[in-house]
């Protein structure tokens, strides 16, 4: 599913946003598991419980959803845009495993072995 670049944001992109402490807002739609073990933080909502928890996303907050692989986020996009308002949203391009290919380690939180 192709998406228009005002909705996507790449993982340099969202990196210098992060190093730049740029207001931000970030949801991941992984499985709670998924987020515990690798995450950017933010907000974890399951894609599965997305529309029974969308008065958590913060309207005129720019807001980036980020899952593995951009998938389930592109599919999040489309709500979380309903509610939060068109533009305000974007979707991390090829999601954490682009993250991560890119280099863009500054800002994974990895759980902590033994937990």
């Amino acid at each position: 599913m192709a998406v228009g670049a005002q909705y996507a944001i790449s993982p340099l992109a969202l990196e210098q946003c992060l190093l730049s402490e740029t207001a931000l807002q970030l949801i991941d739609v992984r499985d709670g598991h998924e987020h515990l073990t690798l995450s950017l933080g933010g907000i974890n909502i399951p894609f599965r419980e997305l529309p029974q928890r969308l008065a958590e996303t913060v309207a005129g907050v720019e807001t980036v959803v980020y899952c593995k692989s951009g998938v389930r986020s592109l599919k999040a996009l489309h709500a979380i845009s309903a509610a939060v308002g068109e533009g305000r949203c974007r979707s991390l391009t090829g999601g954490l495993d682009a993250y991560v290919a890119a280099g863009c380690l500054e800002h994974l939180r990895r759980a902590e072995v033994g937990q």
